[in-house]
């Protein structure tokens, strides 16, 4: 099942890279995102994450490293292009009547108003959005009420470089990622994993 996940995640990460022609549009017409939100609007608060039968809501997320490079052992740190995605399931949500694909590509500024992970990058001194012809960064509802949502960052992170046995030495440098909240609210252990 991870496998599968992961496969399919690579083929759109290339799909991307390579060319977005087929990744299109479906046919169903959303005009805003309150076409999305329940009938009765205040039911969906995107300051609270979704939750079904009152579980904690499980975040997937994949990190694809394209590049590293400008790595710096005076200011022990190094740059990293990569894409990072992250899917979760949005129950709340209310699907177009006349979806009929398996997904339909949302306007990214829509992200503004929906309830989104806080994950960020602990050991970043700075991220940069990839913008280069257009903003590298999509959004994606599945029917089953997933969304995905993937974007091209460029990271300058830090790394603790340790030159004692220099120039016989190996650095091992690492990519940490955190959520800022709900550790208390959810204290599911998947959170509280180190991602190296």
């Amino acid at each position: 099942m991870l496998a599968a996940k992961l496969l399919w995640v690579i083929i759109v990460l290339l799909r991307l890279w390579f060319g977005a022609g087929d990744l299109c549009y479906a046919s169903a017409t959303l005009q805003s995102f309150q076409d999305l939100l329940p009938d009765d609007p205040r039911l969906y608060d995107k300051m609270r994450p979704p939750k079904k039968d009152d579980q904690p809501t499980i975040v997937n997320f994949h990190v694809t490293v394209m590049g590293l490079d400008s790595i710096d052992e005076n200011s022990m740190t190094y740059a990293a292009d990569i894409f990072f995605a992250q899917t979760w399931k949005d129950f709340r949500l209310r699907l177009p009547e006349n979806m009929t694909t398996e997904y339909r590509l949302l306007e990214v500024d829509w992200l503004k108003h929906m309830w989104r992970p806080d994950s960020f990058f602990k050991n970043a001194k700075s991220v940069t959005f990839q913008t280069m012809t257009i903003p590298n960064h999509y959004v994606w509802l599945y029917k089953d009420k997933t969304i995905l949502y993937m974007v091209k960052l460029t990271l300058k992170l830090s790394c603790a470089m340790n030159f004692l046995i220099y120039p016989h030495d190996t650095q091992e440098c690492k990519l940490q990622m955190e959520s800022s909240s709900n550790f208390s609210v959810d204290p599911d252990p998947r959170k509280r994993q180190n991602i190296n």
